[in-house]
């Protein structure tokens, strides 16, 4: 069996780890990787099961407070937090969440299939066709790794997990964590490499599992796999610059399977995202110094080797999947 396969926290009993600020210490920060959660050997977390995401009956309207399901989602309970997701796309020149009309509420109850609402909802959420799909995913996890400070960015926490690591998480929720800022160049204030959930050149013989969990707040990348071999399924990314997934040098295998991407923000594309992401000049400078994947991309693909396969995007001012096949020069 995986590690903690058979060892889940009790239903009800929460855990959390809180990565305290040390900016009076920085010359003990080497290379700015210290701070926060850095892992070599076995790290495993299992909570209570819980469905990451639902689809809506049909639409939700501005000013219900409440949300029929298709199916009674299991293990959410009265008190999470959830994110109804957009589904009107407009340019912009802000940054605001409001504007990608992702509304994010707690539960009060729940009857079958009809989830209740602290209160109301203020956009439409309405399908561009009766085939598809509105998604609203649960933010709630009974295990939490967070920053203790959520600004300046500078103060934040992160988790690597580097050669050698065993890693097996489940049902955990990563929150405020990344300190670098897809929204800027790379500097020496600035430095890539420093994300929310970062597998760094673990090799490919042994599978890094991250499933049913929540990766919320960062300005760079919510989870990054470098060279190294990552199955993630079932996870929700909420709330990000950079990307929600993302193979980092172009050599990664793994997986990214059912997962759900939702608010992705970043400087206005000018209408014309495509351009600024894959072609001119600024892209080869970015790829010259290993500063890809900067405009809200759900994934932002370099390895053809990682499959992905029954993802949802939804709710951002960026591409939902860019395959830029050409990894970087490492």
């Amino acid at each position: 069996d995986r590690p903690g396969a058979d060892r889940p926290l009790q239903a009800g009993k929460s855990a959390e780890l809180i990565v305290q600020s040390r900016a009076a210490e920085a010359p003990l920060n080497v290379a700015e990787r210290t701070r926060g959660v850095i892992a070599s050997g076995r790290f495993t977390t299992n909570g209570p099961d819980k469905d990451h995401m639902a689809a809506l009956a049909g639409d939700a309207r501005k000013g219900s407070g409440s949300l029929q399901l298709k199916q009674a989602p299991a293990g959410w309970t009265v008190g999470d937090e959830v994110v109804v997701t957009g589904t009107r796309f407009r340019w912009s020149n802000s940054r605001d969440d409001l504007l990608l009309e992702n509304e994010v509420r707690r539960i009060t109850a729940i009857d079958g299939t009809t989830v209740t609402l602290v209160s109301p909802l203020i956009h439409d959420h309405v399908r561009a066709d009766p085939s598809f799909s509105i998604f609203v995913s649960n933010l709630t996890r009974p295990i939490v790794i967070r920053s203790a400070t959520a600004r300046p960015l500078t103060e934040r926490g992160h988790v690597m997990f580097m050669q050698g690591a065993q890693v097996d998480i489940r049902d955990a929720a990563f929150i405020d964590l990344g300190r670098t800022d897809k929204a800027a160049a790379t500097s020496a204030a600035n430095i890539k490499g420093v994300y929310s959930v970062h597998f760094h050149q673990n090799g490919y013989d042994q599978e890094q599992l991250f499933s049913n969990s929540v990766i919320r707040g960062t300005p760079g990348w919510g989870l990054a796999n470098h060279s190294s071999n990552v199955v993630a399924s079932n996870n929700v990314v909420h709330d990000f610059a950079g990307a929600g997934f993302s193979p980092e040098a172009g050599d990664e295998i793994g997986s990214f399977i059912g997962n759900i991407v939702s608010g992705g923000t970043n400087l206005p594309l000018q209408a014309k995202p495509y351009a600024r992401e894959a072609i001119g000049p600024e892209p080869k400078q970015r790829l010259l110094a290993g500063d890809m994947g900067k405009f809200a991309n759900g994934f932002w693909m370099v390895s053809p080797q990682v499959v992905v396969q029954n993802n949802v995007v939804a709710g951002g001012n960026g591409t939902a999947y860019l395959m830029f096949m050409l990894g970087t020069m490492e």
